[in-house]
């Protein structure tokens, strides 16, 4: 497999990343200080909002494209094994990840979440623990993974729709993968394919079995994908 990856954002957002966490826990501190003074009381309510919403920002993009292993890493490590006939995509198309190969276009969304999640259908929850609290700086919100990954089908679908004939458009498939060794999954007939990274290749395997796109079709979408890319880095 052939891994294809905007290293150049992914620095950016690390020092994004960096400095927002930095910032925010600045600012939290700050509001701490001038909360000992009455007559401050406001600034030190304006800094705790301040300081926590780019607590978050940093933390977001630390999670992403500061840490290792990155995401996009534990993807491709997972994925390790695919001939040469696979591209895996990270941060250079409209989507986040993308694989193409035979068996046709795959997108992935990521989550790290540890602990329990339930999936119930398209529905999501993390029940409450307190040490949730402590680790509330530490990792990004669950949201709704499951809405994420059918908006970002459509928006490949959308930039497809614009460059390939309807002919010639591959099945977009994708599946919500969650990359903390330590998650508990409950899934109750989930909308779309949820699993934790360690069943990625295996779930895969079995996508693997239909040929989705011949050998022109594949290699006229590696194509576009490198000329998006060329003209996005000019």
């Amino acid at each position: 497999m052939r891994i294809i990856t905007n290293d150049k954002l992914i620095q950016r957002r690390a020092r994004i990343g960096n400095l927002a966490s930095w910032v925010g826990l600045s600012v939290l501190a700050g509001g701490m200080v001038a909360s000992f003074w009455p007559q401050y009381i406001y600034i030190s309510f304006a800094c705790l909002v301040v300081g926590f919403l780019a607590a978050n920002i940093g933390t977001y993009q630390l999670r992403r494209f500061g840490r290792r292993p990155r995401p996009d890493q534990v993807l491709t490590q997972e994925l390790k094994g695919l001939d040469n006939r696979y591209v895996f995509y990270a941060w250079v198309l409209p989507s986040p990840y993308v694989l193409l190969g035979p068996s046709g276009l795959f997108l992935f969304i990521t989550r790290d979440q540890s602990g329990r999640v339930i999936c119930e259908g398209s529905r999501w929850r993390q029940p409450f623990r307190i040490s949730r609290i402590l680790t509330a700086l530490g990792q990004e919100g669950l949201g709704n993974p499951t809405r994420e990954l059918m908006d970002e089908i459509q928006q490949m679908e959308r930039w497809l729709a614009a460059r390939v004939p309807e002919e010639e458009r591959p099945p977009i498939q994708g599946a919500i993968v969650f990359i903390h060794p330590k998650v508990e999954l409950e899934l109750n007939n989930p909308t779309v394919p949820v699993l934790p990274a360690a069943k990625l290749k295996s779930w895969f395997r079995n996508q693997t079995r239909q040929r989705a796109l011949n050998e022109q079709q594949r290699l006229n979408l590696e194509k576009l994908f490198e000329e998006a890319i060329g003209k996005a880095a000019s």
